[in-house]
């Protein structure tokens, strides 16, 4: 048997070429850290490490032959952190931020909203986040597999992007709030854009962010984005900002739901795993990356001339053009949902409903 002692970690990962059975996997807080190493066969495991210094990553490459241990070999190389995407508001501690704890399934403690934001008709003086990608207002939430919206549930939920996340293992998430600021201009300036018919000038804006998360038992994972919640005291809005976003096998969902789920939304592709990284490429107001939802419930962008109390059932004939089969029930909603949003950015209240009555499958 031979023993390696190693100094000055943060996390390690290890893996052998021929059996898991070769290495003992060894995960410690306190150092020095001491891993026994036992094979009665020839054998070579690599061990790669997270070290304190976060421009570069060691690894360490071990020959192990008969129990014993031979020609150890320390390389260290540099690696190019990316930068966040330029649209992402500030984060991090150079912006102020709040960190959530290092917990697998945690949240942050309670936040007092400096200024209250409504969410389709409720107004919350409080916020939690929640380490598994999601904001919740009534209490914190360890759910790690996400629940399908609509989900006619009692709780309000902001999903940026919910699924199984560990910051136990790598990234950071942390959140700020602002009443003041560049960052007041930038959301006004960003809101005023994307909704042309309103006039809006924030006067409170939360940022939340997981910066390079880990999923749960996939440690070399990172996934970056970004919920955002402005008002002007009238209005209030979501921005759900994505950077690099990795694939995963666990269930995965962006978008938000309501109490009984009278108003909901799930950006398109975000309940699959295997293309969940397009969301960094995907956006519903042409800016690479982004989401945006007006959420306060009301008339959306409809002038007092315009704006009608009763209830109304609207007509309408469009042709489509979809590389999706519109036959399925599955790709017919999500068409729906893509058309929905453009109708509430631009007039329609966000209850109301599609339905596609007729479709006609055109081969090419």
């Amino acid at each position: 048997m031979a023993r390696l002692c190693i100094d000055q970690l943060v996390v390690f990962y290890c893996r052998s070429h021929y059996s898991s059975r070769s290495v003992r996997k060894a995960k410690t807080d306190s150092f020095p850290l001491q891993i026994s190493l036992t094979e009665s066969l020839e054998a070579e495991a690599y061990f790669g490490v997270i070290c304190p210094f976060p421009h570069f990553q060691q690894e360490l490459s071990l020959s192990l032959r008969f129990g014993e241990l031979e020609d150890p070999r320390i390389a260290i190389l540099p690696v190019t952190a990316k930068p966040a995407p330029a649209i992402f508001y500030p984060f991090g501690s150079t912006a102020g931020d709040k960190s959530n704890p290092v917990d697998d399934d945690g949240s942050s403690s309670v936040i007092q909203l400096s200024s209250p934001f409504l969410f389709f008709g409720r107004t919350y003086q409080q916020i939690y986040v929640n380490n598994n990608g999601h904001l919740t207002f009534d209490k914190p939430s360890s759910l790690y597999t996400p629940y399908s919206f609509p989900a006619n549930r009692s709780q309000d939920i902001i999903a940026g992007l919910w699924t199984n996340l560990n910051n136990n293992v790598r990234g950071v998430i942390s959140y700020q709030q602002y009443t003041n600021g560049n960052v007041l201009t930038r959301a006004s300036q960003d809101i005023n854009t994307h909704f042309p018919n309103l006039t809006s000038n924030a006067s409170w804006v939360f940022v939340a962010t997981w910066d390079k998360v880990a999923y749960f038992n996939l440690s070399s994972t990172e996934t970056s984005f970004q919920v955002v919640l402005i008002s002007d005291g009238n209005f209030s809005f979501i921005l759900m900002n994505y950077g690099d976003i990795a694939v995963t096998e666990h269930p995965v969902q962006a978008g938000y739901d309501t109490v009984n789920s009278t108003d909901y939304f799930v950006i398109p592709g975000s309940n699959n795993g295997s293309i969940i990284s397009n969301l960094r490429n995907s956006s519903n107001v042409n800016v690479t990356g982004r989401w945006v939802f007006r959420v306060d419930g009301g008339q959306h962008n409809i002038s007092k001339e315009t704006a009608t109390t009763n209830s109304t059932v609207i007509g309408f004939r469009v042709r489509l053009k979809s590389f999706l089969d519109l036959t399925n029930s599955t790709n017919t909603n999500t068409v729906l949902q893509q058309i929905k949003q453009e109708l509430v950015k631009y007039g329609l209240s966000n209850s109301i409903e599609l339905k596609l009555r007729k479709v006609q499958k055109i081969n090419p």
